[in-house]
């Protein structure tokens, strides 16, 4: 792409913005392909790349040096934190590096990566489309080809603003202030919002030396700015994160802002008392080339953030959780148990996963939060939760299949199944519990352009309904009480009548004008609540066997909401379900027909 053909063509201004678009929707993109990846087997692999510090450093100046931006290397690691494949530690070490691997630009002025964007679209875009590979790399071909679209965002950005320093107006400007060193560290500050990278701007900033324009005070001032810029753009761009990746955008911000602010206050003090300042120092015994000048005060700049980011060294999770904590949908993500289970005895670990399965039912009702008068959730947080909750079940169904490739006594391999089905239960009553809150949201806002007061009412009650009952389970999975069992099992069996009622309510108030949107409402209000009746045998038996109340299956031998025949449901009326010796295919037909 020839940037000056390309300028002539578009009006700057639509570049900038098609900049900001590629930018975000790649990054957006590298995350959602990372978090696909996000398996026990790739995150153990990132964890042996990154098993040290050194190699964590690596990585990062690498990271750094290809992506010559260390905004956008700080986005592409907090994606690997997000996504799970990378630990907090390691990353800050890695971002901390990325900055000294931005320094091979200023020394290679010449490098273009245009090349290097092209081929990364070209070949991540193509084996995306022909779905190359097996399966499980699609992801990983999509992933490549955002990371492209990412840079090529950047590029743009660059491209856009790269005339700047030939207008008239800027020139005219830059002499009015005559030699002043404010200007430099503000125009540094400035041109880091707009130029992505803060090694293009020093190339820049080498042009205006060599023209005459700046002095060698005010171009080392403008690197030290755009230091600072680093801080301000990654917490700008960073602005509607929460927990652990405003956590890494807080750590970014501090470590260049506080290398450069070091720096500008090392050039206004040696100018102030007279004292040879750093460029005196590298014009005396290195070179007195203002380009290799500028460049080695670059790279003392990235240095220095390297040096603050080690002198901290374990204070910084500590200063970053005060600054961030951690959300619960973060936290929820996040195995506690079962990532500590290497090297434990099978009956252990098949503890730890039942820990962690009540985790995730403990954080049931709080997914209804959004729709619930007294609610203190929106909707994004609430989505935000039933993720993490599948996030945490995906990492339990790798753990389950992980131990079942091993040699396990008929009690464990019993508890395992037992397991597995509770999990694939809990599993999609996040997914009806998720979309009743949305579809109920969509109800409450469309009433609010009507007067619907029973269609109101009815959602009223199927939502705290739906809580009380969601709550309840989460009781019996604490306490186990068979009282509370009972009571619960009785609740979410015995909702025939209740039904047919709502139904005939709804009827009845849709014929007067209500929303036919209640239907669906109502049809995933009962769906959950029979997965409720899935989830609570389980639950209330632990290791006792394959779950239900009078076996493998439903509550009670009742139907899904899918089959009403009474025949052939979840639980039905199969004797084979109450055999112990036969309850391995009774479990297979649940899976399928679940």
């Amino acid at each position: 792409m020839n940037t000056a053909e390309h300028l002539t063509t578009f009006p700057a201004i639509a570049i900038f913005l098609a900049g900001l678009a590629f930018f975000f929707h790649g990054l957006d993109g590298v995350k959602e392909s990372l978090k696909s990846m996000a398996g026990r087997s790739l995150r153990q692999r990132i964890e042996r790349f990154t098993s040290t510090g050194a190699l964590a450093a690596l990585w990062g100046f690498i990271l750094g040096a290809l992506a010559q931006s260390s905004t956008a290397a700080s986005f592409i690691v907090t994606g690997f934190v997000s996504s799970r494949l990378l630990t907090l530690r390691r990353a800050l070490t890695m971002i901390a590096w990325a900055n000294l691997g931005t320094v091979v630009l200023p020394f290679i002025a010449s490098f273009d990566i245009r090349t290097a964007i092209a081929m990364i679209l070209g070949v991540g875009g193509l084996l995306a489309t022909f779905r190359a590979g097996r399966e499980f790399l699609l992801p990983a071909w999509r992933g490549l080809f955002m990371l492209g679209l990412l840079m090529l965002g950047l590029q743009f950005l660059k491209d856009a603003t790269s005339g700047i320093p030939d207008e008239p107006w800027f020139r005219q400007f830059a002499q009015t202030l005559g030699d002043s060193l404010v200007f430099g560290f503000v125009v540094g500050i400035a041109s880091r919002l707009v130029i992505q990278s803060t090694s293009a701007i020093v190339v820049i900033v080498v042009t205006f030396v060599n023209s005459g324009i700046l002095t060698d005070s005010q171009a080392a001032m403008m690197v030290h700015g755009a230091g600072v810029g680093v801080g301000a753009t990654v917490l700008l761009m960073g602005r509607s994160s929460h927990g652990l990746p405003r956590q890494l955008a807080y750590f970014q911000a501090i470590i260049n802002s506080a290398a450069g602010a070091i720096l500008a206050l090392e050039v206004l003090t040696t100018k102030l008392t007279g004292m040879p300042s750093l460029m005196d120092l590298i014009r005396n015994t290195i070179t007195s080339d203002s380009s290799r000048m500028l460049a080695i005060v670059y790279v003392v700049q990235q240095s220095l953030c390297v040096g603050i980011a080690e002198l901290c060294g374990g204070r910084w999770t500590q200063w970053l959780n005060r600054l961030s904590p951690p959300t619960d949908a973060q936290n929820l993500a996040t195995p506690m148990y079962i990532d500590q289970g290497a090297g434990v005895d099978s009956t252990s670990f098949l503890d730890m996963i039942a820990r962690e399965q009540a985790r995730i039912v403990e954080r049931l009702p709080d997914i209804l939060d959004c729709v619930r008068s007294d609610g203190e959730r929106t909707m994004a947080e609430c989505n935000h939760m039933a993720e993490s909750c599948k996030s945490l079940g995906a990492e339990i169904h790798h753990a389950l299949r992980e131990l079942s490739q091993t040699r396990l006594d008929r009690q464990d391999a019993e508890q395992l199944l037992a397991l597995d089905i509770k999990q694939r239960a809990v599993d999609q009553l996040v997914t009806e519990v998720a979309h009743f809150a949305r579809a109920s949201l969509d109800e409450r806002r469309t009433s609010e352009t009507g007067s619907d007061s029973d269609g109101n009412a009815l959602l009223f009650g199927m939502t705290e309904g739906l809580h009380l009952v969601l709550s309840q389970l989460v009781e019996c999975d604490r306490s186990r009480v068979p009282s509370d069992v009972s009571m619960l099992l009785m609740i979410v069996s015995d909702r025939g009548d209740l039904m047919e009622q709502l139904r005939a309510d709804i009827a009845a108030s849709t014929s007067h004008g209500a929303r036919p949107g209640l239907q669906y409402t109502l049809a995933l209000f009962e769906r959950a609540m029979w997965l409720v009746g899935k989830a609570v045998p389980a639950a209330a038996n632990g290791n006792d066997g394959i779950g239900g109340a009078d076996g493998m299956g439903g509550v009670d031998g009742t139907d899904s909401p899918d089959d009403t025949d009474g025949t052939d449901g979840p639980g039905g009326t199969d004797s084979t379900l109450n055999d112990p010796t036969n309850q391995t295919p009774a479990t297979s037909n649940s899976l399928q027909h679940t």
